[in-house]
């Protein structure tokens, strides 16, 4: 008996060893540094060991959790500067400030090449010179070059070569419209700052139609050299905002004011003076709604042959032509006054109805009192 318990009392001390000798080789860092300390075992395979060991494990000495290493490049997401980029296009050439006052030169297509046919949008004076310089362009059978901003590039040295401009680029050009089947939308009263204006529909037809969306044009000039053109050969001059109208175009809901036209045939170069704030029309053309306010037509010297001058248009050479609820005040004719050749029509709506069926104004009304 005695030799059994005395031999169980050898197996639990050597069980207690082993035991002992385990929690030893799984303990933290710490116990194992004091033991080989103790053993005096400090070489330097040891602290290599050591080393390792720590760089192995994500351990402190006071046995908190280390942060994870951060990988810089996965932190935060990638920029795209191209997105974030507010340059134009071309970084010489800068956005043009349509903010400014017009000048009487620079006109924009931005509206044109960025936007709907079927609702033109005009929102300044800019992209309204833009317009007239387009129907121009039709006319002469042309191209306008333009800027990267879509700003209508000058021919600033006057050479008539365009290719030692600023912004030049053959590539992007545009050709002439006549807008026929398009549909232009005034967003804004525009002032044109006393410029010289371009009538819409100079050395071309407009055959568009033009909604002015009641708002006003006013504050521009009309000069001898601006209404000057060709149209099918023949020498003529159009002294309105418009030009010449034709072909199915609508102008609508639109009042032209503080307009002066200097009237001159150019030392006879011009065969006929055509007078009317919208233009002159041929063939099938409605204009409704329209009003000319404080208009001067100062007349310095009459065409050869005729002068012809009406309230809403000069001429109109189709039975088809509507005009209809157009107003009209403080309408004058200055200068060399004494005589018009040619046959007005009644009470002066039209300058000059040449047609077969005689256009047709209805509603319309010279007004008195100042409607404004």
């Amino acid at each position: 008996m005695k030799k059994t318990l005395a031999f169980l009392l050898s197996a639990c001390m050597l069980i207690l060893c082993l035991t002992a000798v385990g929690c030893g080789k799984g303990g933290n860092g710490g116990s194992s540094t004091d033991t080989a300390a103790s053993t005096g075992k400090d070489t330097a395979d040891g602290e290599n060991t050591a080393a390792a060991t720590d760089a192995a494990t994500d351990v402190e000495t006071d046995g908190q959790t280390a942060a994870p290493e951060t990988d810089a490049t996965t932190d935060a997401p990638e920029t795209d500067a191209a997105t974030e980029s507010t340059a134009p296009a071309e970084p010489d050439f800068p956005a043009f400030d349509k903010t400014k006052a017009w000048d009487g030169k620079n006109g924009c297509l931005d509206w044109y090449e960025n936007g709907d046919y079927h609702g033109y949008e005009i929102k300044d004076a800019y992209d309204l010179y833009g317009l007239s310089c387009l129907v121009r362009a039709a006319g002469e059978n042309r191209d306008l070059y333009l800027d990267p901003n879509n700003m209508i590039i000058l021919d600033t040295d006057g050479d008539g070569d365009l290719s030692d401009e600023a912004g030049y680029d053959e590539k992007h050009r545009v050709h002439g419209d006549n807008m026929g089947s398009c549909e232009l939308i005034l967003k804004n009263d525009i002032d044109l700052n006393g410029q010289i204006w371009l009538p819409i529909g100079i050395s071309g037809y407009f055959e568009g139609h033009f909604s002015g969306n009641g708002y006003t044009v006013s504050n521009f000039t009309v000069n001898g050299t601006t209404a000057a053109n060709m149209v099918d050969g023949q020498r003529t001059s159009f002294y309105g905002f418009f030009g010449y109208v034709a072909n199915g175009a609508v102008v609508e809901e639109l009042t032209v004011e503080k307009a002066t036209f200097v009237v001159d045939s150019l030392d006879g170069k011009n065969s006929y003076l055509y007078l009317g704030p919208f233009g002159a029309t041929m063939g099938a053309v409605t204009i409704t709604n329209c009003n000319a306010y404080d208009i001067t037509y100062n007349i310095v010297k009459l065409g050869d042959p005729d002068t012809l001058f009406g309230y809403v248009v000069s001429r109109a050479d189709s039975g088809s032509t509507l005009i209809s609820g157009c107003k009209v005040y403080n309408f004058k004719l200055e200068g060399t006054t004494d005589k018009f050749t040619g046959s007005p029509s009644t009470d002066r709506w039209i300058g000059h109805d040449i047609s077969a069926g005689k256009a047709r104004v209805e509603n319309c009304e010279n007004l008195s009192v100042d409607p404004r």
